[in-house]
């Protein structure tokens, strides 16, 4: 029996999925990557996002909307600002370095 058809390679529906989970892979590996650095900066990193989070959960669970500024430690100042807007509460927190003043890592929510 001589053979017609010889089916080669991939069709395109198997080709666009493995491009889709080659890009969603990419995708998250790109966001994980900040938090999760090479240098001895991510144990700085994390704790930072720790009191943003924890200050972040306090504000919305208390209903606290007043800008403040406090020492977190001998390293970190929290800085609190909240604005409110026409329909909304715009609450930003900040983690910053006392050395540098420069912002290890920010967290803003709408209320």
């Amino acid at each position: 029996m001589k053979l017609i058809y010889q089916d080669d390679g991939y069709s395109i529906i198997e080709t666009l999925v493995a491009l889709t989970l080659i890009g969603l892979l990419l995708i998250m590996v790109h966001q994980v990557m900040p938090v999760v650095s090479v240098n001895n900066n991510s144990k700085i990193k994390l704790n930072a996002i720790g009191h943003a989070k924890s200050e972040m959960t306090s504000v919305l669970a208390t209903k606290d909307f007043i800008s403040a500024e406090k020492d977190i430690n001998a390293k970190f100042k929290l800085i609190r600002e909240v604005k409110f807007q026409d329909d909304y509460t715009k609450i930003h927190i900040k983690i910053v370095s006392k050395k540098t003043n420069k912002i290890i890592y920010q967290l803003i929510a709408y209320e």
